[in-house]
């Protein structure tokens, strides 16, 4: 039997235990249940991020899991389409991609202070998205 189920249903649904017979959740669309409270739960969340070592671990894992290292650029063109030969393709393809791992280490035009590279811009943008879910 697993912990949350007990045969007949969720546990967290069982009416029969006494932690659980004063609870009474009432269920409506996502946009009812969190709208009105969205800017509560919104600083709250920002809250635990700067108080809790384990919420902000949360989010931390989390944004190094979807973003890692950042986006990269691998360039593949047709050179057949473009009269190329593949050699010409091959050596357009490196030189592009070595120009956008220049552009995206530079700090001049990724934030207003000029302190983040491509990759940390990022990072910080995937950041504030959850935040402000």
């Amino acid at each position: 039997m697993s912990a949350y189920l007990d045969g007949t249903g969720y546990v967290g649904a069982d009416r029969t235990r006494r932690s659980m017979r004063d609870w009474f959740a009432v269920g409506g669309s996502p946009d009812r249940d969190t709208l009105r409270d969205l800017p509560t739960l919104r600083a709250r969340s920002r809250e635990l991020q700067r108080n809790s070592p384990l919420a902000l671990g949360a989010v931390n894992t989390n944004v190094t899991s979807v973003i890692g290292t950042g986006l990269m650029a691998y360039p593949t063109i047709d050179n057949e389409v473009l009269g190329m030969t593949s050699e010409a393709a091959g050596a357009w393809q490196r030189k592009t991609q070595a120009e956008f791992r220049l552009w995206c280490e530079q700090k001049d035009h990724f934030d207003v202070e000029s302190k983040l590279d491509f990759y940390q811009a990022q990072a910080v943008a995937f950041r504030s998205a959850i935040e402000s879910r």
